[in-house]
């Protein structure tokens, strides 16, 4: 007799049979403490009704379709949002409508309870999420690279005082509030967000800088290194600035700042087309083509679900930094 499939709500205590069964469908060595930092330590947890749902078959947790919360914005509005993340269904289990009954449980789940749901599938998700599950694309991120010799794009001493951030505080805050569009769909870039993303993760280290200009906070940046020492590389995962700045002032010092550190290699994504890609093209950056990552949402309450806001790519701020776990 087939056994019962039965799906549920994530709880706490399922941190560490759900990051078992991650890690044997990926191939992966995720710590439960990587897990608890990514599902329970988000500043938007505690915020936020349980939206994450499992299946279970004979007591034992067979599939997952975990959300990572966000408080958003749109101009001076706030919204509320998740991204899925870690989606996946034991591979003894797969063929029996779990994905389907998980997925279906989720979005009964998440109606009229938050704005809307964003991720960036694999290719198969992708298609899948597009074809049954009411996703709608909206942009395409590429991956820009930059290979050392780096070229500087201004001649002359720089202005920019390049600083060690320890933990993100208030200025951030205030420089955020003054970077962001009336127009622009963002992640809150809070202090607690920040330091939550690149100041705690028990896995992965990352280099945080605040950048100066006649003592005047006008950025940030934060870095992920990779690599061998002599085949060093650097992963751009934010860079917040005033426009006030040049941007090739600021790549400029980018690249002063990592030759330091002996990085060879500078990746950053960035959506194509926009003035700020522009920028990186000028300044010696080039897209290695076959790295698309494709943003989708899909709204769950009104009136985004009728709205024309999220469909306009131009009105989008998204990072690496807000969706690589």
């Amino acid at each position: 007799m087939e056994e019962k499939i039965k799906i549920r709500l994530w709880d706490e205590n399922d941190l560490e049979e759900c990051t078992k069964l991650f890690n044997e469908v990926f191939g992966l060595n995720q710590s439960v403490a990587h897990s608890h930092w990514k599902y329970i330590e988000n500043p938007s947890y505690s915020k936020m009704p349980v939206l994450s749902v499992l299946a279970e078959v004979g007591g034992r947790i067979v599939g997952m379709y975990p959300s990572v919360p966000y408080g958003m914005q749109c101009g001076d509005k706030a919204i509320t949002a998740v991204q899925v993340v870690d989606n996946c269904v034991d591979p003894s289990f797969r063929h029996m409508g779990i994905q389907k009954a998980m997925y279906g449980y989720w979005a009964k789940l998440l109606t009229e309870k938050i704005d809307f749901a964003f991720g960036f599938p694999n290719a198969i998700a992708l298609s899948v999420g597009t074809r049954l599950l009411k996703y709608t694309p909206v942009l395409i991120s590429e991956l820009f690279s930059c290979s050392a010799p780096y070229n500087k794009n201004i001649s002359g001493e720089s202005t920019l005082v390049f600083k060690i951030i320890d933990l993100f505080d208030s200025l951030t805050d205030n420089l955020w509030e003054a970077v962001r569009s009336p127009r622009c769909v963002a992640v809150v870039r809070s202090h607690q967000y920040l330091n939550w993303r690149f100041t705690t993760n028990p896995t992965y280290k990352f280099d945080r800088f605040a950048i100066y200009k006649a003592e005047q906070l006008v950025g940030y940046c934060v870095f992920r290194y990779s690599g061998l020492e002599a085949e060093k590389v650097a992963f751009i995962y934010e860079l917040v600035t005033l426009p006030l700045v040049s941007l090739s002032l600021i790549i400029d010092g980018i690249k002063t700042l990592l030759i330091s550190k002996g990085v060879r290699e500078i990746f950053m994504w960035e959506q194509e087309n926009t003035e700020r890609a522009k920028n990186f093209i000028q300044s010696g950056f080039t897209i290695k083509k076959g790295n698309s990552r494709q943003l989708v949402y899909r709204p769950f309450s009104e009136p985004w679900i009728t709205d024309k806001v999220l469909i306009d790519s131009s009105r989008w701020y998204i990072s690496i930094g807000d969706s690589d776990f």
